[in-house]
């Protein structure tokens, strides 16, 4: 009996440790890296920002699990992603944002304008 429960307890630890599985290589933070082919530069020097400020304009946190923040202009919203090879989706209840996702970079197409976030490391 004693045997049979040593096995059992070892291969729930073992499944447990292979349930976990590694972090996505995508989750991370993403800020502003260009706008309307602009460069973040442009942007912070047009709209009257330091560039640390431009960068913070468009911020996106990718979380394990499919969840996210997405953060405009200082107002974070909880959303939902997914990808689909290189193309990439942002997601609530209401709407939805399509781009793709490629080396690090988020492109998305926001009311018509281009939208590239870089992740930060």
């Amino acid at each position: 009996m004693k045997r049979i429960l040593a096995f059992v307890l070892s291969a729930v630890m073992l499944l447990s440790l292979c349930a976990c599985g590694g972090s996505d290589p995508n989750v991370g933070v993403y800020t502003l890296s260009s706008l309307m082919g602009y460069s973040v530069e442009d942007y912070a020097e047009a709209a009257g920002l330091t560039v640390e400020e431009a960068t913070e304009t468009f911020k996106l946190e990718l979380k394990n699990g499919g969840k996210a923040v997405f953060t405009i202009d200082g107002d974070p919203t909880d959303v939902n992603w997914k990808l689909d090879g290189e193309t990439f989706t942002l997601y609530d209840s209401e709407e939805s944002l399509d781009g793709t996702l490629k080396d690090g970079e988020i492109t998305l197409d926001f009311e018509g304008y281009e939208v590239v976030l870089a992740k930060q490391e």
